[in-house]
């Protein structure tokens, strides 16, 4: 397989919406392949994509390494789990330019809280991802009559993973 793209999530917020991140990611996945009509490449999930046995920080290390996009799924637990923050600090240690910047597409899942209390104001992770230009999925949390448009939404973000990729 290879991995064109990294998801990057918390696990509590895939259970709150029975799985719809992991069918987000998986449609995403499909959409790729479809639409480069490479079968081999992958949209990289933890849970889809380590196996048993496996080192599974080297497996998440070389998986975000060898990734063209990162995509953090942005919440208000993405900043408070260890592995979400882990991920993106080896994202961004890799890639500092302007131009490797472009290779980051979070998807704003839920509103992350400034006010006091949770340390969110303070936050240089959080902070780092305000300044990049995200797709909103907020309102496909509950509205199941929006297929159409995440369909949609999903085909755009396969079309820019696609246009990052060298040639």
């Amino acid at each position: 397989m290879n991995t064109v793209a990294f998801f990057s999530y918390s696990r509590h917020d895939d259970q709150a919406v029975d799985g719809l991140l992991s069918k987000i990611r998986s449609k995403l996945e499909v959409e790729v392949r479809v639409r480069s009509g490479d079968e081999d490449l992958q949209v990289f999930q933890d849970t889809d994509d380590i196996d048993m046995g496996d080192d599974w920080r080297s497996v998440l290390r070389e998986a975000i390494d060898s990734s063209v996009v990162f995509i953090p799924v942005v919440t208000p637990f993405y900043f408070t789990r260890p592995a979400c923050r882990e991920e993106l600090n080896i994202w961004l240690s890799n890639y500092r330019t302007p131009e490797e910047r472009k290779r980051i597409i979070p998807i704003k899942f839920l509103p992350i809280r400034t006010k006091s209390g949770n340390g969110a104001q303070n936050d240089n992770l959080r902070i780092e991802l305000e300044k990049i230009q995200y797709l909103d999925f907020q309102p496909y949390r509950f509205n199941s009559t929006l297929r159409g448009k995440i369909s949609k939404d999903i085909s755009a973000l396969a079309d820019k993973i696609l246009s990052l990729m060298p040639d």
